[in-house]
């Protein structure tokens, strides 16, 4: 029942036209990309299974990877490789914790304790000092939001509203602090059918006006969580035959 709830809604929505909400990212900054020029920043996070399986798959693709500490020490490795390939690395905390949960007076140390020394940890590794954060299961408030913006250019979030995909304009984009992504992954509801028909629509509305779509993919692979490696070839193909830029954030 759920399911076919989701496939109507999906439909409804292919036939009215794609929503928007706030939802952007700023990689203007990243080599290479024209300032009108659309782009898909494909990001991952959590799950480390398939990253240099995706990581290699694509090599010329540069994908983000949001890192949660608790698993760096088995996990090494695998970032360092992504390091040295130029993906971008960036913090996702060490306790992957929900931020609502903790309450206002012991925000600032968890800030110290937790989400900053995630930093610390990441540029041991190699990696540059994070610009972005990523809300573990993507809960944020406005007290959160501000006082993360004093130590990162750009928060990320998840989208709402079935998770479609949301376009910004150039000004729009530069502008915005806050990343609702996509939740990609989500679409392991659908038919290939239905996710090829998704990311095709995704891709004419990019060529038809110059924007930016962040997507989070970081279960992918996986079969209970993720969607399929195939889906990924298929997204992937269509970016580059349209001329649409896979970039990190």
């Amino acid at each position: 029942m759920l399911k076919k709830y989701f496939n109507l809604m999906l439909i409804i929505c292919f036939c009215h036209g794609w929503p928007k909400l706030l939802f952007c990212e700023e990689v203007d900054k990243v080599d290479g990309i024209c300032d009108n020029s659309s782009r898909i920043c494909l990001t991952f996070d959590d799950c480390y299974t398939n990253w240099l399986t995706i990581a290699s798959r694509y090599e010329d693709c540069t994908f983000t990877f949001f890192v949660s500490g608790e698993a760096l020490p088995y996990r090494v490795a695998i970032v360092q490789k992504l390091i040295k390939n130029n993906h971008s690395i960036q913090n996702h905390s060490i306790s992957h914790t929900n931020l609502n949960k903790i309450t206002k007076p012991k925000r600032e140390a968890f800030l110290e304790s937790d989400i900053l020394r995630q930093d610390q940890l990441l540029q041991r590794l190699g990696a540059s000092k994070p610009t972005v954060f990523a809300f573990p299961y993507g809960c944020t408030n406005r007290d959160w939001n501000n006082r993360l913006l004093s130590h990162y250019q750009k928060l990320r979030g998840v989208g709402t509203l079935l998770n479609l995909p949301y376009y910004y304009s150039k000004k729009e984009f530069d502008e915005t602090k806050i990343i609702k992504s996509v939740k990609l992954y989500n679409y392991r509801f659908f038919s290939d059918r239905y996710f090829c028909f998704y990311v095709d629509r995704m891709i004419a509305k990019l060529k038809r006006e110059p924007s930016v779509v962040v997507l989070t993919s970081h279960q992918i692979g996986k079969a209970k969580y993720g969607i399929k490696l195939e889906r990924l070839d298929y997204l992937v193909k269509k970016a580059k035959e349209n001329g649409i830029m896979l970039t990190s954030l």
